[in-house]
């Protein structure tokens, strides 16, 4: 499957997930939104994961955003070898996808995953080194906000195997 179908397919599924991004009597606007803010992160109302009290609204922002003031930890978390060559041999590319929030101090709230790769050892290893990553203050147009971002990890497969060594007679 090539790569940009991948990603419509799986930008689908984020979709699907996480519902709509905006409350129901609300109208969208160009201005108030980020460009991929049709990607909901979930919903003030909603009950937090740990089942308490309800998450805090938090601004939907592009990867970009947390992108520019991550201060510690790596963007790369490639596949153990077992799972790399696995995904090799199946010949496609393979994506996973993340909810990242993070509070405008810079703490991480919240790391879950919305769609899994396929492969439950690269999704660990995604979501334990997400929650060393560290953060800068967050501001969005000037003022501390609370965000979340949809981070997406993809694989892509080796171009081809090796050649074989020539034949010998």
């Amino acid at each position: 499957m090539a790569v940009p179908v991948l990603r419509l397919i799986l930008a689908a599924a984020l979709l699907a997930a996480c519902g709509s991004s905006r409350p129901a009597d609300s109208t969208p606007s160009d201005s108030d939104q980020p460009a991929d803010a049709g990607v909901s992160l979930g919903r003030p109302s909603e009950p937090a994961g740990d089942g308490g009290v309800p998450d805090l609204p938090a601004k939907v922002v592009p990867s970009s955003v947390l992108e520019g003031v991550r201060t510690g930890g790596t963007r790369e978390v490639p596949p153990d070898d077992a799972d790399r060559k696995a995904m090799d041999a199946a010949g496609k590319g393979v994506a996973a996808a993340v909810k990242l929030c993070v509070k405008a101090s810079g703490a991480i709230t919240r790391v879950q995953l919305i769609k899994s790769s396929g492969y439950a050892t690269w999704d660990e290893k995604i979501l334990r080194e997400m929650k060393s990553w560290t953060y800068g203050p967050i501001t969005v147009d000037g003022n501390p906000a609370d965000v979340c971002a949809p981070i997406t990890f993809t694989y892509r497969p080796s171009a081809s195997p090796p050649p074989a060594p020539p034949a010998t007679k």
